[in-house]
């Protein structure tokens, strides 16, 4: 299966998986918490809605500045 639990003192002390299986585990979460963050979106919806351009435009940001900023790789749960 790719998993394989480590025991100290009789007790489990650590999890070992597979780097797939690992990946697997943290797409699974990100997934979640982009669910729950999109239903509670949907809970304060006021029916009006924007193209991503029209936001670019109203705060005056281009293509080329979204391009330069570096990105970060995973979810931040905070």
């Amino acid at each position: 299966m790719g998993c394989k639990i480590v025991v100290k003192n009789n007790t489990p002390a650590c999890v070992l998986l597979t780097p797939k299986m690992y990946q697997d585990m943290v797409e699974m979460i990100e997934d979640q918490y982009l669910l729950a963050l999109a239903e509670e979106r949907l809970k304060h919806d006021d029916g009006i809605t924007y193209t991503q351009e029209e936001l670019m435009e109203k705060d005056g940001i281009t293509y080329a500045d979204l391009e330069s900023i570096p990105m970060e790789y995973g979810v931040d749960f905070e």
